[in-house]
Parts: C-alpha cells; sequence; structure tokens
C-alpha cells in the first residue's frame, strides 16, 4: 500500500481501533442509551473490511463490543491495495458476488452505486441520522427514509497557508474571496532573475502536479451551483474552469516544473494550498517545524448583495452492512457503537498521545469540542453546507476525477474552457448510464 493511500485510510481505521486503550467498560448505561445489547442466540461471527497497515490494537474494539454481545466475535480483514479504485472494483466485484463482508469500509460517493447490496439500519432513523451527524451525511446516506451508512468521521477540503509567507508580505489575514486569493497569490509569488519560480503563490491552475485539483474545481463549480453534470455545458461551468486555470496561464502563480502540491507546501515552496485534514499530518511529519494555519475556503460574492456563499466540499468515507450478511442486526448494532459518542472522545484522545491531533469527529454534538483545534476548526465550521461528487480526487473514481483533470489539462493548453466542459459533461453522463 502506497504512504499516500495510508495518510487517507489510516485515520478511519485508527478511529475503530486505536482509541480503545481508553476503555469505558461498557456498562449498561451504554447499552440503555443506544438500544444495543439485544440478546442473540449462539455463536455471532462478523466480518470487516477496510484498509489500514496498523490495525494492532483491533481486538480491544472487538472485546468491548463483546461486552454489548456476548457470543458475538469480530473478524478484521485488511485489504491492500496500490490504489482506492483498485479497492473500489474489488468491493463491487464481491458485493456483486454476494461474498462480500458484513461491515465494509466505502468512499461515501460510492452509495449510489452499490445501495442495492446494502442492508439499512434498524437501529438508526434517518431523523436521528440527521440530527446526529454533519448535513452531508444525511444527504449521503439516507435513501427512501432509511438508512444506509453512517460516517466514522469528517473531512474535507479547506485553505492551508503559510503563515511565514504571509507575514513577509504584510498580509495580515487570509482571503476570504476568490478575487483576494488571487491578489494573494500573485504578491506572493517570487521569481529569479530568469523569471522562473522559486516560491510559488499558490497550487492552482493545473492538475498533474496539484492534488485534489478536482475537487478544488468541484468546490467553485458549487458555489457557482452548477449541478453536476446537469449544467457542466453552461457558462457558469466554463467561467469556473477559466478562473482555475488562469492561475497558470495569465497570473503565473504556479508552473508544470513543480513537484506535488503536498510536497513543495511541505518544503516551504509555496504559500498556499487547499487539502483535506488527512494531508496536514503528512505535511507536518515532513516538515514538523512549519509555520502554517488553516482557514476557510474563498467564496463568491452572492449577486445582488453584499453578501457571500457559503459553500464547501466534503469527501469522507462511511460505513455499510452487505445484503448477504447473516446478521445485519448486530453489524449495524457494531457501526452504532463505533460512531458513539464515548469512542469519538476516547478515539480521539489516544490518537493524540501518537500525533498532533485526531480525526475530525462526525458527530453534531462534539462539534464545539473540535472547534477548539484552531487547525481542525475550518474544517468543521465547513460541514454544515459542503456538498461532495464523484469528482472527488482520491476517492477510487478515478474515470470521474481524471474527466476533470483532462479538461483542466486542455484549457491549461489553450483550449476552450466551453467545450472542455461539455466533453465533461458527456463523460460523466456516459459514466452514470445504466450498464446494459
Amino acid at each position: 500500500m502506497s504512504k499516500k493511500l495510508f495518510f487517507i485510510i489510516a485515520p478511519v481505521l485508527i478511529l475503530l481501533f486505536g482509541a480503545t486503550v481508553f476503555r469505558l467498560g461498557l456498562p449498561a448505561k451504554f447499552m440503555e442509551l443506544t438500544g444495543l445489547g439485544r440478546r442473540i442466540q449462539g455463536p455471532i461471527s462478523l466480518e470487516y473490511w477496510g484498509l489500514s497497515e496498523n490495525f494492532d490494537l483491533s481486538a480491544i474494539m472487538f472485546e468491548d463490543f463483546k461486552s454489548i454481545y456476548p457470543d458475538a466475535s469480530i473478524k478484521y480483514d485488511q485489504k491492500s491495495y496500490k490504489s482506492l479504485s483498485e479497492y473500489k472494483e474489488f468491493i463491487l466485484s464481491r458485493f456483486a458476488e454476494n461474498t462480500a463482508a458484513d461491515i465494509v469500509l466505502v468512499h461515501a460517493t460510492w452509495i449510489p452505486e452499490i445501495i442495492k447490496y446494502l442492508v439499512p439500519s434498524g437501529n438508526i432513523t434517518a431523523d436521528e441520522l440527521s440530527n446526529s451527524f454533519f448535513k452531508t451525511a444525511s444527504d449521503t446516506c439516507v435513501t427512501g427514509g432509511s438508512v444506509f451508512c453512517v460516517p466514522p468521521l469528517y473531512d474535507g477540503l479547506t485553505l492551508v497557508y503559510n503563515k511565514d509567507a504571509f507575514n513577509r508580505e504584510s498580509i495580515k489575514s487570509p482571503p476570504k474571496t476568490w478575487e483576494e486569493f488571487k491578489q494573494d497569490a500573485e504578491r506572493l509569488t517570487k521569481r529569479d532573475l530568469s523569471g522562473k519560480i522559486y516560491f510559488a503563490g499558490a497550487a492552482m491552475g493545473l492538475s498533474t502536479n496539484i492534488s485534489f485539483a478536482p475537487d478544488i474545481l468541484g468546490l467553485m463549480l458549487a458555489q457557482s451551483s452548477v449541478k453536476i453534470p446537469e449544467n457542466l455545458d453552461e457558462k457558469a461551468a466554463a467561467d469556473a474552469l477559466s478562473f482555475y486555470t488562469s492561475f497558470y496561464t495569465t497570473s503565473k502563480v504556479w508552473g508544470e516544473t513543480e513537484q506535488d502540491s503536498i510536497k513543495e507546501f511541505s518544503q516551504g515552496k509555496v504559500a498556499m494550498i487547499f487539502a483535506p485534514s488527512w494531508t496536514l499530518l503528512d505535511i507536518i511529519t515532513r516538515s514538523p517545524l512549519l509555520n502554517f494555519g488553516t482557514a476557510p475556503v474563498p467564496q463568491v460574492p452572492v449577486e445582488g448583495s453584499n453578501g457571500l456563499t457559503d459553500k464547501n466540499w466534503s469527501s469522507y468515507w462511511v460505513f455499510v452492512v452487505s445484503r448477504n450478511s447473516a446478521n445485519p442486526k448486530v453489524a449495524w448494532d457494531f457501526i452504532k457503537f463505533a460512531t458513539s459518542r464515548e469512542q469519538e472522545l476516547n478515539q480521539y484522545k489516544a490518537q493524540e498521545k501518537y500525533r498532533p491531533f485526531g480525526q475530525i469527529y462526525s458527530l453534531n454534538e462534539l462539534r464545539e469540542d473540535i472547534s477548539k483545534n484552531e487547525i481542525l476548526k475550518p474544517y468543521i465550521d465547513g460541514s454544515e453546507t459542503a456538498t461532495t461528487h464523484l469528482i472527488a480526487d482520491q476517492s477510487g473514481n478515478d474515470p470521474f476525477s481524471n474527466s476533470i483533470k483532462s479538461a483542466i489539462t486542455r484549457v491549461a493548453k489553450g483550449g476552450s474552457a466551453g467545450s472542455a466542459m461539455a466533453e465533461v459533461k458527456s463523460q460523466i453522463e456516459s459514466l452514470l448510464a445504466p450498464k446494459k
């Protein structure tokens, strides 16, 4: 498994397994509050599939669950793949063959494609999910009034900036609008006598060396009220793509010779990037002394008013129960247990023992707790107005994200933004069309 893939998935599995060193004892009070622990007859065996490089503490979590279901046992099966797209292909094939595990970790954007293979929850109602978790979870997990998935954590896109670079240019605060962002990026960019960039103002404009380029453009499309794929052939979509590529074509704050944006930022070579929270752990590991901060993503002025849009971008993983499970009720009870308030709090505390911060809580009642961390605050603040789509980068949906990347490259090389987005619409509609 690649290092990048580990940083994407590890927080999800650590959430399940790494924090249970702070054991609660899980007494009758917990079972009373959650509605779990109804007696089962005979031994029950559950299988769980996920991705991780460190699951040594998984047995502790499973033993805690046994205090609710004494006759239940859980087998964790690590699936190791070079890419998330390979993992998705494996999951889809096993779902189709009715040979999937009881509990499976999947990306939120896969739900429409796999919902026919899933068993809805019998212990979590749609209202309960809506009240308990961030808004996007309800949009993703509830279909026909039934709950088909639950997120163990939240993640999304936010602005990450180099504080020292801002201080050098006397920029007092991160940009609030895209126009301010562009002005700051141009101001922060530094070139040598030959005109070559040696310090980039922002990782924007291309796709080949910018992590999460499809997510950034997806965010811009959402802020312009562009529905994917319905409105991709309209002017607003073309304008968003043109604006994105202008950071390379006209503002020239980023170039083709730069390395990957996350690596460049960790080396102190770019002032601003957009990234999910799990990449920050990678950045801190590479450069523990780097002085950086996070801020809400820039927004677009609302026409006819002095206000700004409030739209954000999310990308996260969820638990599902496969239809071939012999014990779907117990599987769902385990998911409810794993995403309980007590578990999320303890998991965060455990993770803080060996890394700068834990995962972002998925429960609304813990929003205030996570907001105390200034690095994570912009993520959770944006969760209530976030959207997501299959175009999300590093989500296993390569054909969708690659269509966006190709459009960016095409326009960066001088092509028409309108025709590029029209082609993306055609490609996505074809990918979404029912298979014959």
